[in-house]
């Protein structure tokens, strides 16, 4: 797991450094693409796809690592805050307090998450 989790961190700090990180999967097709259906909309919501990253770095961090939840909260938050400011060096990204935010909360939310898990590493 520790692998996943380093992996995971090397593969979110790119994506959230990148100008465009899926510009790679990115075919140059005539196709018009078809916007996603009303109920899967949220799925493109910035916020929510920063809490989903951050959520997942936490809950891989705590099975790994076996650290404390409020230290791996902590690492998260700087991690997110980190990227934050370092995102306006990488135009066209821009800085928001409300990605960190949502970071936060998502690292919070993976957290619970694991502490729910009936398979989770006896701490």
């Amino acid at each position: 797991m520790r692998g996943f989790s380093l992996v995971y961190l090397v593969l979110l700090t790119y994506a959230l450094l990148s100008p465009d990180p899926l510009a790679w999967f990115r075919t140059k097709s005539a196709a018009v693409k078809k916007p996603l259906p009303p109920y899967l909309a949220w799925l493109m919501n910035d916020k929510f796809q920063h809490a989903a990253a951050y959520a997942v770095l936490a809950m891989s961090l705590r099975s790994a690592t076996g650290w404390s939840s409020p230290l791996i909260h902590v690492l998260c938050s700087v991690h997110g805050g980190a990227m934050e400011i370092l995102q306006q060096f990488s135009p066209p990204r821009t800085m928001d307090v409300n990605d960190w935010l949502a970071d936060m909360a998502g690292a919070l939310i993976g957290l619970a998450v694991y502490r729910l898990l009936p398979w989770r590493r006896l701490d």
